[in-house]
């Protein structure tokens, strides 16, 4: 079968959808040549495999038998197609944004000079905007829009009212939206790019107006105004001031608690997006403190599950995949691990997908005490992902101890530290805590070896070492080991 973006348009409607783009083909408003309709009732059937046919150019020369039409007509015949589909489905959206809708028909009553409808229409979408102003996440966008509409309407007509508000007004709400763009663009680039203690407050540093620092500053001196008027400005602050001090003055349990005391006051679409930022700085801070997990990644994961984040988000970053399933783990629960896998397996990456499948099952294997197929399948994983990698080979370190297969564990393990000592992104303090890890499973071999007695001094250092990774593990099996 072809790869032609026609079909990829056709699979991603849904069966609804099928319905009403074929009486959108059947209205001459939108299309005039009855015989596209034909076409996309084709391949359509193509498509979910309602026909033995796989040559498409065969299916359209069938469809308009008894004429003749070369290859090229039906290419284009295609591309029209292709056209009425993205209208469609653009069409569908914009009758989900009202705002937008009608901003786009202020334009209309401006161009026309209908000045009683752009009147009342722009009184309507003010009073609004006062009473309705976090219910869309493109807020400041759209109400720009709109001050925009109003302010060259009026300018046309010779006339500013108000005492100049608009202009005032526009002039706020592009300050407002220019701190939500860089606190935005300041938290997710140190989540994505930046180590988030140190690296990030660079960012944006080329000259005052940028600086983070001035930014933070503002909304700080300002704070009660934003906290009380400007709900999602001020959760953005929150997370930003976060990584700017390291948590002194909000940690990441106040954050939560912020955000979800504001739930009623914010647009799905932001409070999700909001979540999706707090659990990308937790996975961060998991991975640079060395893989120790605070209870609050645990409340995290559980309030996005609640809260249903998970169930709306149509694509999910591998990192947060993965970052659930093994907090989840951390925490024992594993049913949490297994229906986050069957209900978003589909929404990664398909490039991905397999990778991450692979090792997130072969986890939740080893944690039900299911080793069949553990070391086949991680002996040869591969990735580039130092997350993945570690948790890969270390799980299969485990498998190793667990089995007595004491003949392979020094390599792996001297394999592993060989890797983490060439990865410069990895923070101090995690490759310690791994190194620890390394360290104490070569003490457990050497027990079971029978080559190292000295339990006491391993149970002593044990029981004096600050929380590293993989500890609690470590714990139990040398139990197991010397009783």
């Amino acid at each position: 079968m072809e790869n032609l973006k026609v079909l990829s348009l056709i699979s991603i409607l849904n069966e609804k959808e099928i319905s009403e783009f074929r009486n959108y083909l059947r209205t001459e408003l939108h299309n005039k040549d009855k015989k596209i309709l034909k076409v996309f009732l084709g391949l359509k059937e193509l498509v979910y495999g309602e026909t033995t046919s796989r040559n498409i150019i065969n299916i359209i020369k069938k469809i308009f038998y008894p004429d003749k039409i070369d290859e090229v007509y039906a290419r284009k015949i295609l591309s029209i197609l292709s056209e009425h589909i993205e209208n469609y489905l653009a069409v569908k959206s914009l009758m989900k944004n009202k705002t937008f809708r009608k901003i786009l028909l202020l334009r209309e009553f401006s161009d026309r000079n209908v000045v009683s409808l752009f009147e009342n229409e722009i009184s309507y979408l003010n009073r609004h905007y006062s009473e309705n102003r976090f219910e869309e996440y493109d807020f400041f966008m759209n109400r720009i829009k709109l001050l925009s509409e109003e302010f060259l309407f009026y300018f046309h007509h010779n006339e500013l009212p108000h005492n100049n508000s608009i202009t005032c007004d526009l002039a706020e709400t592009s300050e407002y939206l220019d701190i939500f763009i860089k606190l935005n663009a300041f938290v997710y680039e140190s989540i994505i790019i930046h180590d988030p203690i140190s690296d990030c407050k660079e960012l944006y540093s080329y000259d005052k107006k940028h600086n983070i620092d001035y930014v933070l500053n503002d909304v700080k001196a300002n704070e009660n105004h934003f906290k009380n008027h400007e709900r999602r400005i001020y959760i953005i602050y929150a997370l930003a001031e976060h990584l700017r001090n390291g948590g002194k003055e909000f940690n990441l349990e106040s954050i939560l608690d912020l955000t979800i005391s504001n739930i009623n006051f914010l647009n799905q679409k932001f409070f999700d997006f909001a979540m999706f930022l707090l659990m990308g700085i937790t996975l961060k801070e998991i991975v640079n403190k060395g893989f120790i997990f605070p209870d609050i990644s645990f409340k995290i994961i559980k309030t996005m599950q609640e809260c249903e984040v998970f169930k709306r988000t149509p694509a999910i970053n591998s990192n947060i995949y993965f970052g659930v399933v093994i907090i989840a783990l951390f925490f024992k629960d594993v049913l949490f691990a297994e229906n986050f896998l069957k209900e978003n397996k589909q929404k990664l990456d398909p490039i991905i997908n397999n990778e991450l499948d692979l090792l997130t099952k072969s986890l939740i294997a080893f944690e039900k005490g299911d080793y069949s197929n553990l070391k086949k399948e991680l002996k040869g994983y591969k990735t580039k992902n130092f997350i993945r990698y570690i948790y890969s080979q270390t799980t299969l370190l485990k498998y190793y101890l667990i089995s007595r297969e004491q003949n392979n564990i020094h390599p792996l393990s001297d394999k592993i530290m060989h890797y983490v000592n060439r990865r410069k992104e990895i923070s101090e303090r995690t490759l310690h805590n791994i190194k620890k890890f390394l360290r104490y499973i070569n003490l457990l071999a050497g027990l079971q070896k029978k080559k190292n007695g000295n339990t006491e001094l391993i149970e002593y250092d044990l029981d004096n070492e600050s929380d590293f990774f993989g500890k609690e593990w470590i714990e139990k099996k040398f139990k197991e080991t010397i009783y």
